[in-house]
Order: C-alpha cells, then sequence, then structure tokens
C-alpha cells in the first residue's frame, strides 16, 4: 500500500525541489554539461539511455528496458515524433526523470515503492522543468529580476516559453503568470498562493494591447508592473502575462 505522502504544501514542495535540484546538478557534472541549453536527447545519450523513435506510441514517451533482463539489458526511451522541438525535449527529460526517480526519493528518506504513482508522476513533472531550467542557472541568468521572457528563451532554448513563466514563479516575489490562449485564460499561478486573485483591469488591458499590436508591452501603477509577450503561430494567438507586485502584496482585483 502506498502512503499518503504527498506534495502539498509549501515545506514539501521546497524539500522536493532541493531534492531535485541536488540531483540535476549531478547528472549535468557527470554528463559534462557545462552551461544551458540543455539538450536532453543529448544528455540521455551520455548518461548511457538510448533514445529511438516510436510513431506507433499513443504518449509523447516511455522507458523500456530490453528483455535481455536488468542485468545485461539496456534501457531505452522511445520516442514518438512530435512537430515541436521542445515538446520531445521536455518528453525525454521526463523520462530521465522518471529513471532518477529513486534517487530523488531517497534524499527525502522515502521508499520508491511507497511513493503513490500520481506523486511519482509530479516529481518526474518538476524534475522535466527543473532539467531543462537548471535552478543555478536559471537564477544567475537574470540576475536583475527582470525575467525577461524572450531573453530567457534565447538562453534556454530547449525550455517553451511556458515552461519558462511557470519557472519563474519559483523564483518571484508576489507574482503571477497568466496565459492567455485565443484570449481565454487557460492558466494563472502565483508564486505566493495555489489560488491567486483573479486579473486586474492592468492585466487585462496589457493582454488586449499585446494581443492587438503582437509584441511585448508593459503597462504599471503604483502597487504593479505587468509585461505581456505575444507567443503567436499561424492559427493561433497566446499572451503570457508576468505580473509583479512593487512591494509585499496586492490590492483587490480591478
Amino acid at each position: 500500500m502506498t502512503n499518503s505522502w504527498n506534495l502539498s504544501g509549501n515545506a514539501t514542495t521546497e524539500r522536493v525541489g532541493h531534492a531535485i535540484d541536488v540531483v540535476v546538478e549531478e547528472l549535468l557534472i557527470t554528463a559534462g554539461i557545462e552551461e544551458p541549453p540543455v539538450d536532453t536527447i543529448e544528455l540521455a545519450r551520455r548518461l548511457d539511455l538510448d533514445v529511438a523513435w516510436d510513431r506507433s506510441m499513443p504518449t509523447r514517451a516511455r522507458m523500456v528496458r530490453s528483455a535481455r533482463g536488468a542485468a545485461s539489458g539496456r534501457t531505452s526511451i522511445l520516442l514518438r515524433p512530435e512537430p515541436r522541438h521542445e515538446r520531445r525535449q521536455w518528453a525525454v527529460a521526463h523520462e530521465i526523470g522518471e529513471s532518477e526517480a529513486h534517487r530523488i526519493f531517497a534524499r527525502l528518506d522515502l521508499c520508491p515503492n511507497d511513493v503513490a504513482e500520481q506523486v511519482r508522476e509530479q516529481v518526474a513533472n518538476l524534475f522535466a522543468n527543473r532539467l531543462l531550467l537548471p535552478s543555478r542557472w536559471f537564477l544567475t541568468t537574470d540576475s536583475s529580476g527582470d525575467w525577461d521572457l524572450f531573453q530567457l528563451k534565447d538562453r534556454f532554448s530547449t525550455a517553451s516559453h511556458e515552461v519558462i513563466a511557470r519557472r519563474s514563479l519559483d523564483f518571484g516575489h508576489h507574482s503571477i503568470v497568466t496565459i492567455f490562449d485565443q484570449g481565454k485564460i487557460t492558466f494563472r499561478g502565483a508564486s505566493f498562493a495555489s489560488s491567486p486573485p483573479g486579473p486586474t483591469m492592468l492585466e487585462r488591458r496589457c493582454q488586449k494591447t499585446v494581443h492587438e499590436l503582437g509584441e511585448r508591452h508593459r503597462e504599471t501603477d503604483e502597487q504593479v508592473s505587468v509585461t505581456g509577450w505575444p507567443i503567436c503561430e499561424p492559427g493561433w494567438h497566446r499572451e503570457i502575462l508576468r505580473l509583479t507586485a512593487h512591494d509585499d502584496g496586492f490590492g483587490p482585483a480591478g
């Protein structure tokens, strides 16, 4: 029977994040990768994991071991062809996280067999984000605290704009990231709360301007600053907004 351990609570989340960061650092050192971007397919190969394509898979990636047995068989990551480079990179990062989960749980004094499958999946997801955007590199890249999405994307090119924006919440003080797809909110997360307040009038105005002009835009008032970036593809409009408070809190949503 699995235990009731889960990822709820800031203390637990911080412990898991630290454990993942340590394992990520160890893997990058082992593989001889010293700076971003992290090519997870190349990393897998340097870790002696085969990467092969399988067009028949219903999922993006999965890990398999050859039939020769645990002692002599090789571990492979089967990868479904994806048009987006970032999706392939994240899928491989996730599978590496699955293969290294035992090291993460060991640092948390947990037996892998006692961890619920849902928790293992959450940890693999967190691992993928932190492998593509290692904490030390990510933080020092934006020491100014501006978190310009396009500049970060240039440096961490194997991570998607969405992954980068969400990851910035791990470091931002009183920040909110919102993703609009075709004008509708598909993600809204905060660095300070599990359920952030609704969008302010300032955010709505910034999103509308970014959508109409198709360029980076910034709005500010006495309490907060909001920066928006257009992530446009043929037939699809996405805007990513990052709101940051000037002090230690927010006023009511406008």
